[in-house]
C-alpha cells in the first residue's frame, strides 16, 4: 500500500461514517452536518496532500544525496 492510500482510506471511511444518517435524522440536519464537514474535510485533504508531497520531496532528496 502506498502512503497516500494508508492515510486516505481511514479518512474516507471516517467521512462516510459521519455522513450516514442515524435513526430519524432529517435531510435538514444532514445538510447542516455536511455544511460543517465540507470545509473541515477540504482543509484536512489539503494538509494530507501537502504532507505527502513534502515527504516525497524529502525522500527523493535523500535518494539523490545518498
Amino acid at each position: 500500500m502506498t502512503t497516500s492510500m494508508t492515510i486516505g482510506i481511514p479518512i474516507v471511511v471516517a467521512i462516510f461514517r459521519l455522513l450516514q444518517p442515524v435513526g430519524g435524522r432529517t435531510i435538514g440536519r444532514l445538510r447542516e452536518r455536511v455544511r460543517v464537514l465540507v470545509p473541515f474535510v477540504l482543509a484536512l485533504a489539503f494538509v494530507v496532500l501537502a504532507t505527502i508531497g513534502y515527504l516525497e520531496v524529502v525522500a527523493s532528496l535523500l535518494e539523490f544525496v545518498g
